[in-house]
This record gives C-alpha cells, structure tokens and sequence, in this order.
C-alpha cells in the first residue's frame, strides 16, 4: 500500500501537470506543504469549472 507522501504527490504530479522545470519541487516539501498544494489545486479547478457552468446558464 502507497504511503500518504506518494498519494499526493502521484496526484500532483498525474492530476495538475506543470510545464516541465517550472512547478514546485515536491520531493523537497513536507506532506502538509503537499496537502496544501493539492487542495490549492483542487479548489481553483473547482472554481474554474463552476464560473464556466454559470455562464453557459445565462446565455
């Protein structure tokens, strides 16, 4: 079974790519910095797709 450290940053890295040499270096953050990262990213394409939606509803 994959330790917590590897859940998150397989998620980080598989789920929200960044162009190479220019996102944060995970293997040098903590897990609560991973944590924090992932749910920053979560929450940003959460609130991305929620404006898209909306405005597709007022045309």
């Amino acid at each position: 079974m994959a330790s917590r450290r590897e859940y998150l940053i397989k998620r980080l890295t598989e789920d929200f790519r960044m162009v190479p040499g220019h996102g944060p270096d995970f293997s040098q953050m903590t897990d609560e910095e991973l944590e924090k990262q992932l749910i920053f990213l979560e929450s940003a394409f959460e609130m991305a797709w929620e404006e898209e939606g909306e405005e597709e509803e007022d045309i």
